[in-house]
């Protein structure tokens, strides 16, 4: 991951996946759960960011929890979240519940 500091007002997120890390339909889908991950966390991201999200091979094998959490300890490890507290994790489990109930009805 890189970060860089700018003078907008917002944050951006960017992705790169490389070819090495599967076809891309596999690549596709490792992007979608990366853009899932970000959009989650997205209220707690410190702001005024370009921020580059560089995917390994590993994640074309792991599911939405093992990224989510990847990307949360990226994160967090750059000193980009604001302060993410037990509730926003809550809401993270709970819209997955969700969609998890939503599909299989």
């Amino acid at each position: 991951m890189y970060v860089a500091p700018t003078r907008a007002e917002n944050t951006r997120v960017g992705f790169s996946i490389s070819s090495k890390v599967g076809k891309s339909v596999v690549r596709n889908r490792t992007r979608r759960l990366l853009r899932e991950a970000v959009r989650l966390l997205l209220p707690v991201i410190r702001q005024n960011c370009d921020i580059v999200i560089i995917a390994k091979k590993k994640a074309a094998d792991a599911d939405f929890w093992e990224i989510y959490s990847a990307v949360e300890k990226l994160f967090r490890r750059a000193g980009l979240l604001a302060g993410m507290n037990n509730s926003h994790q809550s809401r993270a489990w709970a819209s997955n519940e969700a969609t998890e109930r939503k599909c299989s009805a």
